[in-house]
C-alpha cells in the first residue's frame, strides 16, 4: 500500500518528501535584489530527481545571470534540487499597472 501511495504522490506532482515549499521559497528570497518568489513548484521528475520552477521578482534584471547561478548552486547543495527553472521578472511584474490622473 505504501508503494502505491508513493507512486500516486509522484504522478500527482506532489512535493517530494522532506522538502518544504516555504523553506525553499524563503531561501531563494534571501538573495540580494529578490523582492518576491511566486508560482513555486517542486516535484519529482523520477526517482531521486527533483525539479523546481518559480518566478522571481527582482529589483534589477542586470544581475540576473549571477543570481541565477548562485540560486542553482544553493538549491543543489541545500535541497538536492538539480533541475531548476527560474523566470526573472521586473519589480512590479511583467505588466505593471500605472496610475492615471
Amino acid at each position: 500500500m505504501r508503494l502505491v501511495l508513493d507512486a500516486l504522490h509522484v504522478l500527482m506532482d506532489g512535493v517530494p518528501a522532506g522538502l518544504r515549499m516555504e523553506e525553499i521559497g524563503s531561501a531563494i528570497g534571501t538573495f540580494a535584489g529578490v523582492r518576491a518568489v511566486h508560482d513555486l513548484h517542486v516535484w519529482n521528475i523520477s526517482s531521486g530527481q527533483v525539479a523546481l520552477s518559480a518566478h522571481v521578482e527582482l529589483d534589477n534584471l542586470d544581475n540576473w545571470a549571477g543570481l541565477l547561478e548562485s540560486a542553482r548552486q544553493m538549491l543543489q547543495t541545500r535541497f538536492g534540487i538539480a533541475h531548476v527553472t527560474l523566470q526573472p521578472e521586473p519589480a512590479g511584474g511583467i505588466n505593471p499597472v500605472t496610475a492615471r490622473g
